[in-house]
């Protein structure tokens, strides 16, 4: 099995997580700082998940891969087994499990609702996802390392290494997590604007008297997954402030924590940094 110590001799695992905290702190500074941040994210995940496939259907028009023990060897071609091994491992790259929706809708309603936060217009929307130079080069860069030739069995395995690599990594802890579970206690539901009757009812009323038990599981187990440092921006319902903080100091590995208001003046978010 590969593991990130694979990777040791040449990724500076410490300096990668650097760069992201540095770039989670940065993104905490404003809600235009948050929003410009996770638009560059979206910018290459899209390129990124993308990727995978085309690699996949590079494999399955090859005639590199064949079963030696087949006696009649045009009958002996398992390109598409390969292909569909790999087609398989970016499967989740495309649509999340639990709602059935692609990655790329559920990140571009994130980008809304940020935008909406930052109270953004759309002209400087446009303006922002505008690529910059220097990730022009990333995303060019990322084409080209899974850029393989069907009859170039090396550029196949260069490819499918390099997507070894970027998954492993990337299973590293993360410097940065966003999160807006269900915190509405379920008694409230009467109370609530007609419009919420439209939204996804598992993703306003959570779960407990107090509606935070998805937040009590989310203070117990984020720090599994953030780096030392690592930043957690949480949403929660006004007047659930001190009792998520309370949370969040009781867990013992968030020694810094922050609540902020939103543009009404209420406290609706949490700021925390891993230990």
């Amino acid at each position: 099995m590969i593991t990130l110590e694979n990777f040791q001799p040449w990724l500076d695992i410490p300096s990668i997580n650097h760069v992201m905290e540095t770039g989670c702190r940065d993104a905490t500074t404003s809600p235009k700082a948050l929003y410009i941040f996770m638009q560059r994210y979206v910018q290459y995940g899209r390129a990124f998940s993308i990727s995978v496939p085309t690699l996949s259907g590079t494999i399955a028009s090859s005639h590199l891969f064949q079963d030696p023990s087949c006696a009649i060897s045009v009958h002996g071609d398992r390109s598409m087994d390969v292909a569909a091994k790999v087609l398989a491992a970016s499967t989740e790259e495309f649509t999340d499990p639990k709602t059935g929706v692609s990655h790329g809708t559920l990140s571009y309603a994130l980008l809304d609702k940020l935008a909406e936060y930052a109270d953004l217009t759309d002209a400087e929307i446009n303006q922002i996802a505008q690529p910059k130079s220097w990730l022009l080069g990333i995303l060019r860069f990322v084409k080209t390392a899974y850029g393989a030739e069907s009859d170039n069995l090396e550029s196949i395995i260069r490819a499918i290494g390099f997507h070894v690599a970027t998954e492993t990594v990337g299973d590293n802890e993360f410097s940065g997590m966003i999160a807006n579970p269900p915190y509405v206690p379920n008694a409230l539901a009467h109370k609530m604007q007609p419009e919420v009757a439209h939204e996804p009812q598992m993703a306003v009323y959570g779960s407990g008297q107090d509606g935070l038990d998805h937040i009590r599981h989310l203070i117990t187990f984020a720090p599994d997954y953030l780096v030392p440092g690592g930043v957690w921006l949480l949403e929660m319902m006004v007047g659930q402030d001190k009792v998520v903080s309370h949370l969040l100091e009781r867990q013992g590995n968030y020694p810094d924590i922050q609540i902020h208001s939103d543009y009404a003046g209420r406290n609706r978010l949490a700021l925390a940094y891993r230990v």
